[in-house]
């Protein structure tokens, strides 16, 4: 594998300096060296943005940008970008990309990782070996493994719920279940964007995050509009990162269920088939009231807005042939039943 393939690791934190650090420090002690870090904080408090500045500044050259005061230069080991808003966790990672595609920085890859995760020296090797070796594959996940149970599976890939939404495959399974792959590489639907690594030009020609998701199920869409465009993304066993997960959420659980039931609805009125996304659409719709009436942090009109909204994105959705290819490969499920340990997975999400 040669080793002029580059690779950007964009980093986005939230009052979470004490994760990110440690975070930085695995990274490290990769096996891979031919990568630089790109940190968005996505306008954290000033006591943890400047424990953040601290740390970075401790563990070698680091440049400090404000979002969009920038320009073409040296690409040193480390930037951080401050954003005056929280962008969420779709817009964050977006303006890591655009700082990466305004100042002509040319990485072959781009690597988004949480920062409530650690990394095993050999996790960024394997992502990008399984990229290199086939061009048809346009997004690596790695294994992601729960931190504090770490023979627990946190996330083998996104898959699909026929009802609506999506779940983290495999999440709280054994990791010795996947023995039953017999192979490092295997083919999922989409990749939980806690750990995946997107070639470059691909996220050139068909966009990163919609930054409307905000915070919830922005990955499924890409997923999507990925498998869409016939890129097809791998499950890499070998790269293994070890997830805390759900760290920042704890602290946003109103709005987040706002943004939760509003990205579900988009993601079924984009990619469903129109048959059986239309009755799913009407009665998500018909929940809205009543999830209205017990969440203050948005009210009534917000709630409502969702419903034009979603039905906007049903007629300007992916074509018949798309929508019925999304739904049959994305329930595919990448074990069979009878898992040790089965139970109902939790919708997946993310955390700004």
């Amino acid at each position: 594998m040669p080793d002029s393939l580059s690779v950007a690791i964009i980093i986005l934190n939230w009052n979470g300096h004490q994760d990110t650090l440690p975070l930085l420090d695995s990274l490290a002690k990769s096996t891979y060296r031919s990568f630089s870090v790109v940190i968005v904080d996505n306008d954290s408090a000033s006591d943890d943005r400047a424990a953040l500045e601290a740390g970075l500044s401790e563990r070698g050259e680091c440049r400090f940008l404000d979002a969009g005061a920038w320009s073409p230069g040296p690409d040193p080991p480390l930037t951080l970008i401050r954003s005056t808003q929280n962008l969420g966790f779709a817009g964050g990672n977006n303006l890591a990309v655009r700082y990466l595609q305004e100042t002509r920085r040319g990485e072959d890859y781009v690597w988004f990782l949480n920062n409530d995760t650690t990394v095993a020296p050999e996790t960024l090797h394997t992502l990008v070996e399984a990229l290199a070796r086939d061009e048809g594959i346009g997004a690596a996940q790695s294994l992601l493994l729960r931190a504090h149970t770490p023979d627990r599976i946190d996330s083998a890939g996104i898959r699909l719920r026929r009802r609506g939404g999506a779940y983290d495959e495999l999440s709280g399974k054994p990791a010795a279940c996947l023995d039953r792959l017999g192979e490092d590489v295997v083919d999922i639907f989409g990749g939980c964007a806690a750990s995946v690594l997107y070639r470059r030009r691909i996220l050139d020609e068909i966009g990163a995050f919609d930054p409307s998701f905000f915070a919830v199920n922005e990955d499924v869409d890409l997923a999507c509009r990925l498998r869409s465009q016939g890129y097809r993304t791998v499950l890499v066993r070998t790269s293994v990162v070890y997830h805390k997960r759900g760290v920042s959420r704890k602290r946003k659980q109103g709005y987040i269920a706002f943004v939760a039931a509003r990205n579900k609805l988009h993601i079924v009125a984009r990619w469903w088939p129109r048959g059986r996304g239309m009755p799913l659409l009407i009665l998500e719709a018909a929940r809205l009231l009543g999830r209205a009436a017990r969440l203050d942090e948005v009210g009534v009109r917000g709630w409502l807005r969702i419903v034009p909204e979603a039905f906007r994105s049903w007629l300007r959705g992916a074509d018949a042939r798309t929508r019925r290819d999304i739904l049959a490969s994305g329930t595919r499920p990448l074990l069979s039943n009878g898992i040790p340990g089965r139970r109902r997975n939790a919708d997946h999400s993310h955390e700004s």
